[in-house]
């Protein structure tokens, strides 16, 4: 789950891939180095300063704390017409003027892609190491400045296209979440979800699903959820500018284990995200509600609501403005955890050159735990400039 703090403060050491190609007119403009035989390598680099007013996100006595992020990122890809295979590779070093935050985390991204007339597999592979300040949805109230998670996790995928207007595929993954402290749980997460899509025409299209999934800690206490239920969604092109994707469904949940007991129960899921691509603006809002791993032992059923613009001034400069709500619902007591929170932000964008942008940032973030009558506010301040050199290397 990403959200704005993770880019702003992770060990990211990576690999992912990306589909698109690119031409090698754009990779002068984009820092591209283009080979013979479909292979490109990209070259990145960020400097960010920051000012975060309440980086543990506590209900009292916060501290605050300013400094730096060194961020370089190396992304190789190698494309042919029936294959992709993409790599990236990002390290963000974190210096600041309390040492005790200081970190260098990680994260690899690895995709691979095949297909032919019928058939399409995939892969995408994460490893990454980073703070679980900046990793977890909230701090549990562990008041804990430099608590390391690493996290190793895969998304394999096969797809059967029967015919123009019909595509079966069966969706998996598999998540391991490990910690450095104790006093966090570490956790596994396993799902696989066979679906049918049909299309009816070149603008809409409509999907069903079965998704089962599994969240179970694997050290000291044992906790287990185990999930399933159908899901029925449509996607629609309604304007050219406009698309939409929105799908509905039922889930029961089997829950076991130390200090839960047993429980089951069913509750209802969605997904839904419309896009508004426009020739200045572009807007998204996304809502979902779905299983959430913690990592203090417990998973939720989470409602998020998201919506984020960016606007385009001129050709140099361009804002964005974003917001999301949140809210957390237990089946069982949930100890200290989130109940509910929300936050904003907006920034600017300036582009100094074909190389060099120019970002200035805000974030508020306000949330409620479960256990604590006062609510957290925290606000982050962030300047950086990013880097693409025209003449990066295979």
């Amino acid at each position: 789950m990403a959200n704005w703090q993770h880019s702003y403060n992770a060990w990211l050491l990576g690999s992912v891939l990306a589909v698109a190609p690119l031409s090698c007119a754009d990779a002068v403009d984009k820092g591209t180095y283009n080979a013979p035989g479909g292979f490109s390598s990209e070259v990145r680099g960020s400097q960010a300063f920051s000012y975060d007013s309440n980086p543990l996100r506590t209900a009292s006595n916060a501290e605050s704390i300013f400094g730096s992020t060194t961020s370089p990122q190396l992304i190789l890809r190698k494309k042919t017409p029936l294959s992709v295979v993409e790599s990236n590779t990002r390290v963000d070093a974190n210096i600041f003027n309390r040492s005790k935050y200081n970190s260098v985390d990680g994260n690899e991204e690895l995709y691979l892609n095949t297909e032919n007339e019928h058939w399409q597999a995939s892969v995408r592979g994460v490893a990454e190491r980073d703070t679980t300040r900046t990793s977890e949805l909230t701090n549990y109230a562990l008041n804990l400045p430099r608590v390391y998670r690493t996290r190793l996790a895969a998304s394999p995928r096969v797809a059967y296209r029967s015919s123009t207007f019909d595509t079966w595929s069966l969706n998996g993954s598999a998540s391991d979440v490990t910690y450095d402290n104790r006093v966090y749980k570490d956790y596994a997460v396993y799902s696989i979800s066979p679906s049918y899509e049909h299309r009816f025409d070149d603008k809409n299209t409509g999907f069903v699903s079965v998704t089962g999934q599994r969240y179970e800690t694997t050290r000291d206490s044992s906790q287990r959820s185990d999930s399933v239920g159908p899901n029925i969604g449509f996607s629609s092109v309604i304007t050219p500018r406009l698309k939409t994707r929105l799908s509905a469904g039922a889930q029961h949940t089997e829950k076991s284990g130390t200090n839960v007991g047993d429980s089951s129960v069913w509750n209802y899921v969605f997904s839904g995200n419309a896009t508004y691509t426009g020739d200045r603006d572009t807007v998204d809002l996304i809502a979902t509600r779905a299983r959430e791993p913690f990592g203090n032992g417990t998973d939720t059923l989470l409602t998020t609501v998201s919506l984020k613009e960016k606007h385009a001034i001129n050709p140099k400069l361009s804002a964005k403005v974003n917001g999301t709500y949140q809210n957390a619902d237990y089946e069982s007591a949930p100890g200290v955890n989130l109940d509910s929170g929300w936050n904003a932000g907006a920034g600017l964008s300036y582009k100094l050159s074909d190389n060099v942008s120019l970002d200035t940032d805000y974030r508020y973030r306000n949330e409620k735990l479960t256990t604590i009558n006062h609510r957290i506010d925290q606000h982050v301040v962030m300047l950086s400039i990013n880097y693409q050199p025209f003449w990066s290397r295979s």
